[in-house]
């Protein structure tokens, strides 16, 4: 895990030079482009249900094929999305899945029983209290050896105890690592995420030095890398 993490923040590294830099303003152009379009769609559809009132009061002329099967389009596309978002608000927070993948190794040792890890991300915690309330027992269930948090861990300052508290009962199942991710650097960087929660960042821990031949992952990696300096894989 400590390599595989080590990889993917190198890489995320290299495309300019520059450190994380250039993933987050990639990841900030995609998110652009993303809500340029949600508000083409929904200007689209309310213009489009604008121009329908108006046929039918008499006031417009009717629209042609093209634009009828256009506001098909527009009012299909706004559909789905309000569902989406619908999802994203009230089903999927509270929806947890557990997936279980099983690695193999050559580096571990013949007879070892292996190693449990879960894995826990984007919990994007709000005021009011949604699976974090249950995570807890659901790792527990799963006697895990150790648990590893990538990443955006808040949505909102003040849903930042229901982070830390949640985060304080994983850290007493199993040794807990940490990092940031794009939500989390972007907007609360200056913000104290796991302190006071038994859970250790480690590119924190390093304060500026990297052990040889490791990189603690996550965006706010540039620590380890002054100047930008390409630090190779250990693969």
């Amino acid at each position: 895990v400590g390599e595989l993490a080590a990889r993917i923040g190198v890489r995320s590294c290299w495309c300019r030079g520059h450190g994380n830099s250039c993933v987050l303003l990639s990841e900030k152009i995609g998110v652009a482009v993303v809500l340029a379009v949600v508000v083409t769609v929904y200007a689209g559809a309310a213009v489009s249900g604008a121009t329908v009132l108006l046929e039918r009061s008499g006031l417009r002329r009717p629209g042609t094929r093209t634009e009828k099967r256009l506001r098909v389009a527009l009012f299909t596309a706004a559909g789905l999305g309000t569902a989406a978002l619908c999802y994203a608000a009230w089903v999927e927070p509270y929806w947890p899945r557990v997936t279980v993948v099983e690695l193999h190794s050559a580096k571990i040792p013949e007879g070892h029983s292996g190693i449990r890890i879960v894995h826990v991300s984007d919990l994007h915690a709000d005021p009011v209290v949604r699976l974090e309330g249950r995570l807890p027992g659901l790792i527990a269930a799963e006697e895990p050896d150790a648990i590893v948090f990538t990443g955006d861990a808040i949505n909102s300052a003040d849903g930042l105890e229901v982070f830390k508290d949640c985060f304080r009962q994983l850290s007493a199942i199993a040794p807990t690592l940490a990092v940031r991710g794009n939500w989390d650097v972007w907007y609360w960087k200056e913000v104290d995420l796991f302190g006071g929660t038994g859970a250790v960042d480690p590119g924190h821990q390093a304060a500026g030095k990297c052990p040889p031949g490791r990189l603690p992952a996550g965006l706010d990696h540039d620590r380890c890398r002054p100047g930008g300096v390409k630090i190779p894989t250990p693969l």
